[in-house]
């Protein structure tokens, strides 16, 4: 007798249209390997018993509609035993599905199990995402449990079990959008969800399925925007910073930035291998701006940055590539630190925003916010197939950085990922296109002239712009962390080899071509300036450069670096920003830095360079309390317009009076930048920024010891003058005065001082 559970059951019968059932394996061990059907199973109730199944090729799970199985249960078993699927995703998370009724005993039971997205029959245990389509996609098991609180022992038979193949596929079919705001103001997002069939094993895949807006703004003109595939997650706030956990079905989600004011209209578009679906009935209204613009090249200055608005932009900030760095251990002697996730950065924004910092740098790397790698680290799948924890996770990070008036510097690649060389951080071996990996590619440096590598990475980009590109908090993006450092050899010239330059052309102009919002795109070089390639730096493809300023010598070093990257890369007609430094690579003692810090942030307001330098060792200035530093700096700096071609590195003399002669001031020097109506500057004592200071002892700045100086300025347009000298230490005015030019000539008195002050001077009236 063959009883078949008519609320589950699917007809076998085929139709010229639709596949054969596919046969499926058993074992009844974990380790064993499947082979075909009928086999019996011993049984030793009520402890539970299992079969494993599997097809001959795995991609079958996913053209199926159902698992249908025939249990033969022996007519002395119990009669209220019962048969479930269970599947443990290739991410270790469990569903099952339980048959309600029970086998009955003698018979034949013949069992269908929907695996359509949705199924009710399957249910989420110990985890809070909804069974969908790619829950499919390479089980580690499925399993067909038998069970019972009877106690019995004997044998059942599996007759068969197969999957009954899904119907050919129709044309897509938009279900239903829904648009998260009908009103929200100028420079913030709008974001609707798309509802579609979930049918898409490789949803970043533009081939398989893409999904298109285009935006109309009220100037009439068209922006298109592609949409992203989604998972929802949430995290437990406890104090071991649990990692994310998915909930829900995924979606697909469409973002876009509104810059003007007025009424958009949005029209959608999907499209995948059989056949286009189009919504046309989205509007929605923006209104006056209550957030800051886009950051690009400043059109008067191209040193310099300025929002899409008109206002400056000058970054103040320090680097915090990731929330946890366990190499600064073995530098500083502080308290031990537990090693943090992405929570961390809502302690660092805010005191970032409290000292009124507005650029941090954060890599989207293997270890951190990462979308592509190999499943050696657990949530990445290899290549193409991204990483929607972490996608999840940087959205919260950017949106801290809204909430904290911050700027994203983000970088896309750390050098030691396409790096093969031994002490240069190499992850070459476990990068997701190496054949090591399951990838294609033999050497390191493939990644850059290979067309498929170039490919997928294009494919990569496409879903960051998709998912980021409207946010106005990315400052840039940064196509590569030190790229000389890439590739098997240890010379750190990569950056000249014509294949690396070649690359930063194409994949440039991609994110040129795609980012609705004009982003910054740049790469960066290791070490120092020296190692830049003109050729790079040159290209159009990239707006600005970025470069280390790292040294070997005593903490003032740091000042003629800074001079000199800002000399080589003003000639590329770009601006310049120095996103790492603090003594050498691998660091220098805690007195050492802090000093260093001082001197470049203060030093960088006298040279022409687009911001601050980023300060690489960001759990030092949270140990020491080094925010204050950029709190004096964003005093000096607010209100100041740095847009000024006429605006030169300047030569100021400083003199001593002494029994009423003027000489040199043979222990101080000046870093100065000025025009012939314009000056600012910063003054310093050079053996106050001495390594050979101990490390415990911090400098005196209370005490004034440096006093009966003058300042001399030359070539200057003749005039009236307002001068400003600062303390460095609070960015407070320690005096201000006017003083009348001599001709082309300044005298300023500068009050007395002990390490360093800092000044501006401005014409305020002809003579």
């Amino acid at each position: 007798m063959l009883l078949v559970w008519g609320a589950l059951c699917l007809p076998w019968a085929t139709t010229a249209a639709t596949p054969p059932p596919i046969p499926l394996l058993a074992t009844a061990s974990t380790n064993g390997a499947p082979t075909a059907l009928p086999q019996e199973l011993r049984l030793a109730l009520p402890q539970a018993h299992s079969w494993y199944l599997a097809p001959t090729q795995a991609a079958s799970w996913l053209h199926a509609t159902a698992i249908q199985y025939q249990i033969f249960w022996p007519a002395q078993a119990p009669a209220n035993a019962q048969s479930m699927l269970y599947l443990i995703d290739r991410d270790g998370r469990w569903y099952q599905a339980v048959v309600e009724k029970p086998l009955i005993p003698g018979a034949d039971n013949l069992i269908t199990i929907p695996l359509a997205p949705g199924a009710p029959a399957w249910q989420p245990v110990g985890h809070a995402t909804a069974w969908h389509y790619r829950t499919r996609l390479n089980p580690k098991i499925v399993g067909l449990r038998i069970f019972s609180t009877t106690p019995f022992a004997g044998t059942c038979r599996l007759r068969s079990a197969v999957l009954l193949p899904a119907p050919p596929a129709t044309p897509p079919v938009i279900l239903r959008v829904r648009p998260r705001a009908t009103q929200l103001p100028c420079y913030s997002l709008f974001e609707t969800t798309v509802e579609l069939p979930d049918r898409y094993a490789d949803p970043f895949d533009p081939d398989q399925i893409a999904v298109t807006a285009v935006f109309t703004t009220p100037e009439g003109r068209e922006i298109a925007v592609n949409g992203f595939y989604y998972q929802d997650f949430y995290r437990l706030r406890d104090p071991l910073q649990a990692e994310p956990q998915p909930q829900g079905r995924p979606d697909w989600r469409i973002r876009f930035c509104p810059r003007t004011p007025g009424r958009y209209r949005y029209t959608i578009r999907v499209t995948d291998r059989h056949g286009q679906a189009e919504w046309r009935a989205g509007t929605f209204d923006a209104t006056a701006a209550d957030g800051p613009g886009f950051v690009q090249v400043a059109t008067s200055d191209r040193r310099y940055l300025e929002l899409d608005t008109g206002a400056a932009f000058y970054p103040i900030g320090h680097n915090i590539r990731s929330p946890y760095d366990s190499r600064m251990d073995d530098k500083f002697p502080w308290r031990l630190r537990q090693p943090e996730g992405t929570l961390a950065y809502e302690r660092y924004f805010r005191d970032m925003a409290k000292h009124q910092e507005n650029l941090v740098e954060i890599w989207s790397c293997a270890w951190s916010l990462g979308l592509e790698w190999s499943s050696v680290i657990p949530g990445y799948h290899g290549s193409g197939d991204y990483h929607l924890a972490n996608a999840w996770e940087l959205d919260r990070v950017l949106e801290l950085a809204r909430q904290n008036q911050l700027r994203i510097n983000l970088v896309l690649n750390n050098h030691g990922r396409v790096s093969s060389c031994g002490h240069l951080d190499p992850e070459w071996n476990d990068h997701p296109y190496n054949t090591t990996r399951g990838g294609w590619l033999t050497q390191a440096m493939q990644f850059f002239d290979d067309p498929r590598a170039q490919e997928m990475q294009r494919r990569l980009y496409r879903y960051y712009l998709a998912r980021w590109g409207w946010d106005p908090s990315l400052f840039a993006w940064e196509l590569f962390s030190e790229v000389n450092l890439t590739g098997h050899q240890g010379n750190l010239r990569t950056a000249h080899d014509a294949r690396v330059v070649e690359w930063h052309r194409l994949i440039g102009g991609y994110f040129q071509a795609n980012d609705p919002n004009h982003h910054l795109v740049t790469t960066h070089i290791s070490n120092d300036y020296t190692l830049q390639n003109p050729e790079l730096c040159k290209l159009a493809e990239l707006d600005a450069c970025a470069v280390d300023a790292y040294h070997f010598s005593q903490p003032a070093q740091i000042i003629s670096l800074l001079q000199n990257t800002a000399r080589f890369n003003n000639a590329f007609n770009k601006p310049v920003i120095v996103t790492e430094f603090g003594g050498s690579p691998m660091a220098a003692g805690a007195g050492h830095l802090t000093r260093e810090l001082h001197a470049a942030l203060w030093a960088a307001t006298a040279i022409p360079l687009s911001g601050m330098p980023l300060f690489w060792w960001w759990q030092l200035i949270e140990e020491r309390n080094l925010y204050p530093e950029y709190t004096a700096i964003a005093r000096f700096q607010q209100g100041v317009e740095p847009r000024n071609p006429a605006m030169r590195p300047a030569n100021h003399e400083l003199l001593v009076m002494v029994d009423e002669a003027a000489q040199a001031a043979s222990n101080l020097q000046v870093v100065c930048m000025a025009s012939p109506t314009n000056a600012t500057g910063w003054i310093y004592a050079p053996a106050a920024f001495n390594q050979n200071t101990p490390p415990s002892a911090e400098p005196d700045t209370t005490t004034p010891t440096n006093s009966n100086i003058q300042l001399v300025m030359t070539n200057l347009t003749e005039g009236v003058y307002r001068s400003c000298f600062v303390n460095t230490a609070t960015g407070l005015p320690l005096s201000q005065f006017e003083v009348r030019s001599s001709g082309d000539k300044l005298t300023l008195a500068v009050p007395a001082f002990t390490r360093d002050i800092a000044y501006r001077v401005v014409r305020i009236a002809a003579p």
